[in-house]
């Protein structure tokens, strides 16, 4: 039997903050990643040392995704990206390993991915320019200056972390990239209660990969 953790004091009605993404913390750990943990728990040391945490990642994926289909949200890999997007397409859900951090509520500079991602996990949040002529040359090309556009949806990030003993989870929303391309800093953060699974072992071969890739198309 799976115990539940206490809900963090300052975390506040976990449930409420919750409503908006179509989930509950009851379907979190019960429809999400209990089993995402127990499917994961069937690969043997046979397996490659990376498919263990291939199998937690896909399912608790999957599981995030049956969880808000049925409240009308729709899938999208665009880019390789699995994504969760509201029936709006104002929100977006992306599963994902955190790092060591993950569920501390203290640490909202240290949390981020355990690897790093991608400029399209956060499309829609931030504006990545480059460099225009007009920067590199201000007197030479006397145009207006590129101004980002506001961001057009929210993207969280279902952050998961398996420790000795639980496996810890958060529901965040990065603001964008820092330079070697993890999500941070994190403009809010629900901390939702770990799910208790008793288990002593800190994962060892438990390499969580993500999956959430940016695909390149190249020409033929």
């Amino acid at each position: 039997m799976v115990t539940v953790g206490a809900v963090p004091l300052d975390a506040g009605d976990v449930d409420a903050r919750l409503a908006r993404f179509a989930l509950s913390v009851g379907e979190l750990h019960s429809r999400v990643v209990l089993p995402a943990y127990e499917l994961s728990g069937s690969v043997t040391s046979f397996h490659p040392r990376s498919e263990r945490g291939r199998v937690f990642y896909a399912e608790a994926t999957a599981g995030l995704r049956r969880v808000c289909a049925a409240r009308g949200w729709r899938c999208d890999d665009t880019d390789g990206v699995a994504r969760a997007v509201s029936p709006a397409g104002d929100l977006v859900v992306v599963a994902a390993t955190g790092n060591e951090f993950t569920g501390d509520p203290r640490a909202d500079a240290a949390v981020t991915t355990m690897f790093d991602h991608g400029p399209k996990l956060l499309d829609g949040v931030v504006a990545e320019p480059g460099y225009t002529f007009d920067e590199i040359i201000p007197e030479a090309f006397p145009f207006p200056r590129f101004v980002p556009a506001p961001p057009s949806r929210e993207v969280w990030l279902l952050l998961l972390h398996r420790a000795g003993g639980e496996v810890r989870i958060e529901l965040s929303r990065p603001t964008g990239r820092d330079i070697s391309g993890f999500p941070r800093l994190f403009a809010k953060r629900i901390i939702v209660p770990s799910l208790l699974t008793g288990d002593t072992d800190v994962a060892d071969g438990f390499d969580l990969g993500d999956g959430n890739i940016d695909v390149p198309v190249l020409g033929r």
